[in-house]
């Protein structure tokens, strides 16, 4: 897996979340680490772009739309580091869902969820209910707890 952080100014901040994609991303796809041999992620620190697509966040794959291998993160810099650190927790979710065939964006603009298309996302896409912003809800809570939490033993 490469992982290339750029526009972040803060060293410790930028080995933090290479360090947290190399914790999180196993984890996510379980019993099938070959699909992170040859993972790219490029992260950045990025404003002007996550407010213009109003997100604290976002996710972008590149090269085939079915089984995608390379992401680009946007994070929104002004967020506090707890809120960096959540929103790249659960864009890595999101990378998740595309490496695992979960998601997938047609260039018609509809999305397959698992097996179900839908059409006219026009707002439904940045849905905080949509199934796929759910589970990276869900999931990235619970990640960033295991993350900052872990089990004493």
């Amino acid at each position: 897996m490469q992982i290339r952080v750029s526009c972040c100014y803060d060293e410790e901040l930028k080995q933090q979340l290479k360090e947290m994609a190399l914790f999180v991303l196993p984890k996510l796809v379980k019993g099938r680490p070959i699909l992170l041999n040859n993972l790219k992620l490029y992260v950045k620190m990025d404003d002007k772009l996550t407010i213009k697509e109003d997100a604290w966040g976002l996710c972008y794959w590149k090269g085939n739309p079915y089984r995608p291998r390379a992401f680009s993160i946007y994070i929104r810099s002004s967020l506090s580091s707890i809120g960096i650190v959540q929103t790249y927790i659960h864009e890595l979710v999101h990378v998740k869902q595309y490496l695992l065939g979960e998601l997938t964006d047609y260039a018609s603009g509809k999305i397959k969820w698992k097996k179900r298309i839908y059409e006219d996302l026009d707002d439904q896409w940045r849905d905080l209910s949509s199934p796929w912003e759910k589970e990276a809800y869900k999931i990235s809570e619970s990640m960033y707890f295991k993350y900052y939490c872990p089990p004493i033993i």
